[in-house]
């Protein structure tokens, strides 16, 4: 039944306690250590671990998602700084923020766009002696960090291309084959674009070859966020050129709304390739998005074709690159459909400047 009464916090508060009527129902749980306040929480959090940046002068790179994720998770947010083992810096930043952000839910510290060995937690309590809590913390995340650094140096014991054997056995799509065949598709696309744009052909049909690689590594399979970028990180490490790692690490670029395109010419022949591949093939078989379902999500896919064409200034005849895609899949496919469908997201695009 409903009733005027209420809890407080768990630890802090003296349990139930009434409310005495709606205008003072957010004042009356702070008093018993609840924010109920979303907005309120979520300036706490920031306003906390801005101070905590401030002290160990270093930057933050605040996650929108990551930030109202832990804004939920808590009722009294009190952040305090905890630290790890400098050995583990050896091991790429990327994964290391990875392991922190999805295991643990915390906030990594930079210096000069360097990571420090160093993390914020916002713990649910304020607590008489926070040293407990944060050395608990750091109990925690070492084991993380060493399966991160683990992962890396098994997957490094190997080359990147001897993974592209291992892509024939994962499905890209049942009617489209496997990744194997995909990436393929992408370095004869990629290499095709990249004549087009008058860069050099054999980097990017390198990238397009080695941009699904490390689908197939221990890393990958443990933080599936960091697919592509690794993967520049292997390619790096097996003495493949800048450029080439440059193309596989940002080949998903851009990943969301507003994210990071592509640099440089190489980088953009393969990002271009990846998605008019995906778009070809799915228009091709005849699923393209319907309502709510885009479970490729070629919306997204078809933004990125626009923004980096446009916003990289590249002349590109895009209705020429879907044929292209077309003949490598070598199944009929028409691409009417799909040039058609990209073409109307322009007016989604301009709407959005």
């Amino acid at each position: 039944d409903s009733s005027r009464s209420s809890m407080g916090h768990r630890f802090m508060s003296e349990g139930a306690f009434d409310i005495g009527s709606a205008d003072v129902y957010v004042e009356t749980c702070r008093q018993h250590y609840v924010k109920v306040d979303f907005e309120e929480r979520r300036e706490d959090i920031i306003s906390g671990i801005e101070d905590i940046a401030n002290e160990a002068d270093a930057e933050l790179d605040l996650d929108p998602e990551l930030l109202d994720e832990v804004t939920a998770l808590v009722e009294w947010p009190v952040a305090l700084k905890g630290g790890f083992d400098k050995a583990f810096l050896a091991v790429p930043s990327e994964v290391l923020i990875s392991a922190m952000k999805e295991h643990q839910r915390y906030f990594h510290l930079t210096r000069n766009g360097t990571l420090l060995p160093a993390f914020i937690t916002i713990s649910n309590i304020e607590s008489s002696d926070p040293s407990v809590i944060v050395s608990g913390n750091e109990r925690v995340i070492r084991p993380r960090l060493s399966d991160a650094a683990f992962f890396y140096n098994q997957d490094t014991k190997s080359s990147l291309e001897s993974n592209l054997d291992r892509l024939g056995s994962v499905v890209f799509q049942a009617e489209l084959g496997t990744f194997g065949e995909k990436a393929t598709r992408i370095s004869g696309l990629a290499s095709y674009i990249a004549a087009e744009l008058d860069t050099d052909t054999e980097l990017a049909r390198r990238a397009g070859l080695l941009a699904k690689a490390d689908l197939v590594s221990d890393m990958v399979r443990e933080f599936p966020d960091l697919q592509g970028v690794v993967g520049g990180y292997y390619a790096l490490q097996d003495k493949e050129s800048n450029e080439v790692a440059r193309g596989i690490a940002q080949h998903y670029r851009p990943n969301q709304s507003g994210a990071s395109l592509p640099d440089g010419p190489v980088a953009s022949s393969v990002a271009l390739a990846d998605k008019i591949d995906t778009l070809t093939g799915l228009f091709g078989i005849g699923q393209p998005p319907t309502g709510s379902r885009d479970p490729f999500a070629l919306r997204r896919q078809s933004l990125g074709v626009i923004r980096i064409c446009i916003e990289n200034r590249l002349s590109l005849d895009i209705a020429d690159c879907f044929s292209k895609s077309a003949d490598l899949y070598n199944k009929g496919f028409g691409v009417d459909s799909v040039q058609n469908y990209v073409i109307e997201r322009l007016e989604g695009y301009y709407n959005d400047l």
